[in-house]
């Protein structure tokens, strides 16, 4: 799980039932088969990258079967040898210290707006003056802090989420809109890394003295 893997996919054998000759010889292949999975999957990724994006080779790094088990056989530390098949970029292990930080439990209580029915401008909601809070309103601008009337300014904050979460600037406050404003979860947030750590484990392992990093989301381009 920290590498962003799911354990399930890397069944182990039934240790404790190793007493005969065949059992032993289903249990090392077993153990052997999920050992190279994973380190395959370390290396290169769970996910073929053509399977996702046909118009980017980014060509083929996957460890060969026999140079997997020799390196982990040969470990003084197994766990550092495992480690050693995922990519050594800063990036990659930014987004793994970032996961485990998730995994972890959040470091705040969580301030997210409770789901509910649509809320109107003019309508009175019990959830007003946290979406005041969350929306950096403050309380004193509008009055009472029991003040639980869908007021203009408010509706103005509102269909300013709503123009940059690409939903219709109705003003309601539904479930969709509730969701641009109290942005992912972290169930959500872990997915995420665990798909972008995914996509470094495509590239190459050394990207050379010069290269180009495109970031489409963020709409900039880098030259290094």
């Amino acid at each position: 799980e920290a590498d962003g893997r799911d354990a399930v996919d890397y069944p182990g054998p039934d240790f404790a039932s190793w007493t005969g000759a065949e059992t032993l010889a289903d249990g090392d292949i077993k153990l052997t088969n999920s050992l190279l999975t994973f380190a395959r999957h370390l290396a290169a990724g769970r996910i073929a990258p053509a399977r996702v994006v046909a118009e980017v080779d980014y060509g083929n790094h996957t460890p060969e079967p026999a140079d997997i088990l020799k390196k982990i056989a040969d470990a003084r530390d197994a766990d550092a040898a495992f480690d050693s098949f995922n990519p050594p970029h800063e990036g990659f292990r930014a987004l793994k210290e970032k996961l485990a930080e998730l995994r972890r439990g959040p470091a705040q209580p969580d301030n997210r707006i409770a789901d509910g029915a649509v809320i109107k401008p003019g309508a009175k909601d019990a959830r007003v003056p946290a979406l005041r809070e969350k929306l950096g309103l403050g309380l004193g601008l509008v009055g009472k802090p029991d003040d639980l009337s869908y007021d203009k300014a408010l509706l103005n904050a509102v269909k300013q989420v709503q123009g940059r979460a690409d939903i219709k600037p109705t003003g309601l406050i539904d479930a969709k809109t509730l969701a641009a404003i109290n942005g992912p979860t972290p169930a959500q947030t872990i997915e995420r890394l665990a798909a972008n750590m995914e996509r470094w484990r495509w590239l190459p392992r050394d990207l050379g003295r010069t290269y180009v990093m495109v970031n489409i989301p963020d709409f900039t381009l880098k030259v290094v």
